[in-house]
């Protein structure tokens, strides 16, 4: 199916829609007149209340064509609302999701990620220890071209990119 013949299809569902929508509406509302007066009045009955038995599907089928012939109109509608919320939501789950992402590699590579080795005796220490408890080597370097601090285990400069020795 073409274009053309796709755009023409959703106008005739949103006329005829419409058409049934308007008739079932009408026919509800007749009959449902016709009820409330016929129960104000001792002898009459009301003749008119088959009318909501045949509206009640027009109506149905009415909106249920409408919303096919604007389907890509609310869809749009409902992305363009809900895309902004989605991704600020996103923004704010990002930290937690980091968090999670950060324990759990820390858990696969065996809780090592926050250690530095002693250079003196090979004992694991938690980063941030000056000396090591094992032999009371010290844990930290100090850059010969930079002077910034360094853990121990440190091939390189993580400032300036010198080699250590």
């Amino acid at each position: 199916m073409d274009e053309r013949q796709h755009k023409a299809t959703k106008k005739k569902l949103k006329i005829f829609g419409f058409i049934l929508l308007i008739l079932g509406a009408a026919c509800m509302v007749t009959g449902f007149v016709d009820f409330g007066l016929s129960m104000n009045s001792d002898s009459d009955m009301p003749s008119l209340f088959f009318l909501i038995f045949i509206g009640s599907p027009m109506l149905f089928i009415g909106i249920s064509l409408v919303v096919f012939g604007y389907k890509k109109e609310i869809t749009t509608y409902v992305k363009n609302e809900s895309v902004p919320v989605i991704n600020e939501a996103a923004e704010e789950l990002k930290p937690a999701v980091k968090s999670v992402v950060g324990a759990v590699k820390e858990e696969l590579q065996g809780g090592e990620t926050h250690m530095v080795t002693c250079p003196r005796c090979g004992a694991k220490n938690p980063v941030g220890h000056k000396f090591c408890p094992e032999c009371g080597g010290s844990l930290e370097k100090i850059c010969p071209e930079c002077g910034a601090k360094q853990e121990a285990d440190d091939k390189f400069c993580g400032n300036c990119g010198a080699k250590f020795e």
